[in-house]
């Protein structure tokens, strides 16, 4: 019975010991876990400082001229783009266009190109022409990518929409 009683206290104490040991390395583990985390949490402090005392020395001012320096793409202010409403018949047509308008039809057709109305319109002005879906006409000239000056079957000549005509092949 002696045995029994010194086993079961030697087996307490070793017990003991090893709840002991298991404390002081978890111990060890968290002192270290804290450690590497606080040296993390300061890494990231000395960072957030330096980029605190780099936005003070920031000036808005100085930025923006940075800004239009680098990304200009001149000195001198582009012209005035004018409007002209060929919609109003009450506006003032440029020259060329009037000169155009008043203009007679050339006599060789075969020079010009011919263009078929896809699509209906109604003159805006006086210097337009009146288009009807399948109605042919002969390119005079093509004023822009948006207005041609033609003859309509009809020989009247005048603008109207290059968007509306689709070019007949010669």
């Amino acid at each position: 019975a002696v045995v029994s009683t010194q086993s079961g206290h030697y087996g307490r104490e070793k017990m003991q010991d090893l709840e002991r040991q298991r404390l002081i390395r978890m111990r060890n583990m968290l002192w270290m876990y804290s450690n590497i985390c606080s040296q993390c949490l300061v890494d990231m402090d000395d960072r957030y400082e330096q980029v605190r005392k780099s936005l003070e020395h920031c000036s808005l001012a100085h930025d923006i001229n940075l800004f239009i320096k680098e990304k200009m793409t001149g000195k001198s202010r582009p012209g005035e783009i004018k409007y002209i409403n060929y919609y109003n018949a009450s506006v003032n047509l440029p020259d060329n266009i009037k000169k155009l308008s008043n203009s007679k039809a050339p006599s060789a057709v075969s020079d010009y190109e011919r263009v078929v109305a896809l699509y209906e319109y109604s003159a805006q002005s006086p210097q337009e022409l009146d288009l009807a879906q399948g109605d042919l006409l002969v390119v005079i000239r093509k004023l822009d990518e948006v207005w041609y000056y033609g003859r309509h079957k009809n020989d009247k000549c005048g603008v109207f929409p290059a968007s509306y005509v689709k070019v007949l092949p010669m």
